[in-house]
């Protein structure tokens, strides 16, 4: 009987000491990630022209983590912007300048813990600069051997010109980007891949320093 007595005692310590190590283990990544995310992304102002900055508010993350930030363009392709590290209370605040080659429309923004897991998204409507639209712009299209060239006028000289086009379904798409010449002339070619298909587009070509914009529409019938 003192043996099994002997036997009950070390089982009963045992189970008492992995006890005791269930309060004393840290939150692990998974228990973070489970829990109810209070995590918020502001973002002011929430309509903005081309070429100024915008300030995002990162809160109610773990504290001291490393949150990293997307951005979502109104075509909907994605790009990592930055990994940021929130202070001691989960919060940081975070300045972006969306310049004059950004595509207009509604830009979506996310931040993820990479700790906790938690998500925030917050979203700002770039619009075209105050001088954007000036008539002395001309931008016109032309097909040549199945490429398309952009030809355009009334650019400042030598500044570069961004260009995106609005797609038959309301998407926006990056066109690319070209230099003018001395007297702020444009012409540039490229080949049209076959994400392009029969339909009404509209090509916006804006200068980057200027914000001169100038715009064309063409169509592109089944062949």
């Amino acid at each position: 009987m003192k043996h099994k007595g002997s036997l009950v005692t070390r089982a009963l310590l045992l189970f008492l000491a992995l006890g005791s190590l269930v309060f004393v283990m840290p939150i692990s990544t998974t228990q973070a990630q489970n829990q109810v995310s209070n995590a918020t992304l502001g973002i002011t102002p929430g309509r903005v022209t081309q070429n100024n900055t915008i300030t995002m508010f990162l809160n109610g993350f773990f504290p001291n983590e490393s949150v990293t930030v997307w951005q979502t363009f109104p075509d909907l392709s994605v790009e990592m912007i930055t990994d940021v590290s929130v202070d001691g209370a989960g919060n940081n605040d975070l300045s972006l300048f969306l310049d004059a080659s950004l595509p207009t429309g509604r830009h979506y923004f996310s931040a993820r813990g990479n700790f906790s897991g938690f998500v925030a998204i917050g979203f700002v409507d770039l619009l075209p600069r105050d001088a954007a639209i000036a008539s002395r712009v001309s931008v016109e299209i032309a097909f040549v051997d199945g490429d398309i060239v952009v030809f355009g006028s009334g650019f400042e000289p030598r500044e570069t010109v961004s260009m995106w086009v609005n797609m038959p379904d309301e998407s926006v798409r990056n066109f690319g980007r070209s230099r003018t010449d001395k007297m702020g002339d444009l012409e540039y070619e490229r080949k049209l891949d076959p994400q392009y298909g029969p339909g009404l587009y509209t090509l916006v070509a804006q200068g980057n320093t200027s914000g001169l914009t100038g715009l064309a529409v063409f169509e592109l019938v089944e062949r």
